[in-house]
């Protein structure tokens, strides 16, 4: 008796949870006939206020190269960096630590937001890979 009525309750939320579900609004985002929202474009205020020199540079470096690799970044510039290596280990970029292995690169994105040197290491093998050079945008032009 009690089995047959703990079925009936069940059968019956079934039915409510059907029905919630056919009267709740769908999504415009996976309709087919949806019309796409308009991205912002960027004004010639905007663009005047954007650094010298900004833009997007991608570079790769091989940690298993013998010779650390020096990258060359203007102020304003926004590196992809992409770390390969044949063996596990960690890479270093300031405070980001990411692991690396011959399935799974590295990737880090850093914004040069001023001039100087950083460093990019192994951690494991305790070596430098790599060396990102920021120059001042006023000097690079």
């Amino acid at each position: 008796m009690l089995g047959r009525r703990f079925l009936i309750l069940v059968a019956v939320l079934m039915g409510l949870t059907a029905l919630a579900a056919s009267l709740a609004p769908r999504d415009p985002a996976l309709r087919s006939d949806a019309t796409p929202t308009p991205t912002p474009t960027s004004t010639p205020e905007a663009a005047a206020e954007a650094p010298r020199g900004a833009g997007t540079v991608t570079r790769m470096l091989d940690a298993d190269d013998a010779a650390p690799q020096e990258i060359l970044l203007t102020v304003g510039e926004i590196l992809q960096l992409e770390v390969t290596g044949s063996e596990l280990d960690e890479v270093q970029l300031d405070a980001e630590i990411e692991p690396v292995d011959p399935d799974s690169n590295a990737r880090f994105n850093l914004y040069a937001d001023e001039p100087g040197t950083r460093q990019v290491r192994l951690l494991e093998a305790d070596r430098v890979i790599g060396t990102i050079k920021i120059a001042d945008s006023d000097q690079s032009g």
